[in-house]
């Protein structure tokens, strides 16, 4: 075990936590892209 090991999970842990927490909204609801506008042919 090396701290790099420990830094590199704690930051990946840290920011999930973050994500999870600051937009609970994004990981509730279904991520769906905006509608592409259609070319008109």
């Amino acid at each position: 075990m090396s701290e790099k090991n420990v830094v590199k999970n704690y930051g990946h842990v840290k920011g999930g936590v973050e994500r999870s927490t600051s937009q609970p909204e994004k990981n509730t609801r279904p991520v769906s892209p905006p509608p592409a506008p259609k070319p008109n042919k």
